[in-house]
């Protein structure tokens, strides 16, 4: 099926009013702190975390608990601690919380250590299975039931990873599943991390799980797809970079890696939509992107890679948040974030800027129809049907409908977004308003029954649009 085919009909809009106001936003998310420094006494600093946050605009922070001593559990709870209150841009900070599964244990001894923190009020240690891993860090249900407790303690400790948690069904079968869950006791969401595929065959993680943390590799479409030998494949990697793709022999996963992954953009939406079919209804879809390269695959993903997989990942609806891969900060200054800046914490800025935003601005967003749902950003406003036109800003009516015509770099010649198929009659001009109704009896006698919803408002984007909705579409 190709990307300019796709029409998502799964797609829904979630309000996450409990996180950012009264409107849709999303969870942006920063994760893992291991390269972060720590003060004289071996902790985390807390201050400087926050203002890393505060400069990316993300709302939410990951926590890896890595560790041989459980030190990073106790700078985890005192992170929770000093951050109850937490706004960041407007929206309530979130905490996650990830586990290191079986699979990435080191020498027996570096795993999910749990230890015992002054700052609750039970006893860490005393609910873990000693014999389960080292100090009990893998018994997954001696740690749901403590992070349920915390979920109790610290509203905003919003769901807990585990990480390779697809790749480790043996251990996470359907009983334990249901053991880990019940002790959470709804608090604290599970959604651990997922790689493409398990679904389809095993349907119970999904129904055992409140969401997943989809990390895109181009699993579907296959490596080879990226490889620097299949010259026909790799041309547009190439030309967009205006580089060699050349992923080592050794690298496993060639879509991850340098200028090689830009070719694999396009897929994106196709699997999201698989993992948005297989899923339960209201079952939240996070997609993680690699910053940092894979192990097997230097160098890290190019810098355009980064920018339009996380652009493209925020713009499709039934994405309620993305997770970076690992923690970026950038360099500099606010003022040396350049737009179009390369370096990969400046793009995260921009990127996750773009969505931290005001109610007014938000809902502007949410105007690109169904069928070409990805907006161009940051500074334009224009409706694509496909993330690889993000760059030229899909500079054809074949791809692309203006939101506002000649403003905001949108071309004057470029069509105005249309109305969606469940509102098709428009009325209204550019200047004034263009509205969308549900009959042909429409403007000036306001759609006969309420039944439209606002197109664009007017030139200035902040406008209202006289008390209508904007237009939005979930129903084909």
């Amino acid at each position: 099926m190709s990307l300019s085919s796709l029409l998502f009909i799964f797609c829904t809009l979630i309000t996450a009013s409990a996180y950012g106001g009264a409107y849709n936003t999303k969870i942006l998310v920063q994760y893992d702190q291991q390269a972060f420094p720590k003060n004289a006494k071996n902790q985390i600093n807390i201050t400087s975390t926050i203002q890393l946050l505060r400069d990316t605009h993300a709302n939410s922070f990951s926590f890896l608990l890595w560790s041989t001593t459980g030190e990073e559990y106790l700078d985890f709870v005192r992170m929770l601690s000093l951050t109850s209150n937490l706004t960041i841009d407007g929206v309530q900070f979130t905490m996650w919380l990830t586990l290191i599964p079986p699979t990435e244990v080191q020498n027996n001894t570096k795993c999910s250590v749990p230890a015992d923190s002054s700052l609750t009020s039970f006893n860490e240690t005393s609910l873990f299975n000693m014999s389960l891993g080292y100090r009990g860090c893998q018994d997954y249900v001696g740690w749901a039931d403590v992070i349920g407790r915390l979920g109790l303690l610290y509203p905003h400790l919003y769901a807990v990873n585990i990480d390779d948690f697809s790749s480790n069904t043996r251990t996470f079968t359907e009983k334990y599943l249901t053991s880990i869950r019940s002790k959470l006791e709804g608090r604290v969401r599970l959604i651990p991390t997922f790689y493409y595929g398990p679904l389809e065959t095993q349907h119970y993680l999904g129904r055992l799980t409140d969401g997943v943390l989809f990390y895109f590799r181009n699993d579907r479409e296959g490596q080879q797809q990226c490889r620097s030998t299949n010259s026909s494949l790799n041309a547009v990697a190439v030309a967009s970079s205006n580089s060699t793709c050349n992923a080592p022999v050794a690298c496993t996963k060639p879509c991850l890696c340098g200028t090689c992954a830009d070719y694999s953009l396009r897929n994106l939406p196709t699997e999201v939509n698989d993992f948005a079919t297989a899923l339960p209804d209201g079952h939240l879809i996070f997609v993680g992107i690699y910053f940092t390269g894979y192990s097997s695959c230097p160098p890290s993903p190019s810098s355009t890679y980064n920018r339009q997989v996380l652009e493209a990942a925020l713009a499709l609806p039934s994405v309620h948040g993305a997770t970076i891969y690992t923690t970026k900060q950038p360099i500099g200054l606010a003022s040396d974030c350049e737009m179009g800046s390369k370096d990969k914490g400046c793009i995260v800025r921009e990127v996750f800027g773009h969505w931290n935003r005001t109610d007014a601005a938000l809902a502007v967003d949410l105007t690109c129809p169904a069928s070409k749902p990805f907006i161009v950003s940051p500074g334009k406003q224009i409706c694509c049907d496909q993330t690889s036109s993000l760059a030229s800003g899909c500079l054809d009516d074949t791809h692309g409908c203006c939101l506002f015509p000649g403003a905001f770099g949108c071309p004057i010649d470029m069509p105005v977004c249309f109305c969606p198929s469940n509102k098709p009659f428009k009325y209204g001009n550019a200047k004034g308003g263009l509205y969308c109704c549900a009959n042909n009896q429409g403007f000036p006698s306001k759609c006969v029954g309420g039944n439209e919803c606002c197109l664009v408002p007017g030139i200035d984007p902040m406008l209202g649009c006289q008390n209508r909705s904007y237009c939005t579409e979930t129903n084909f």
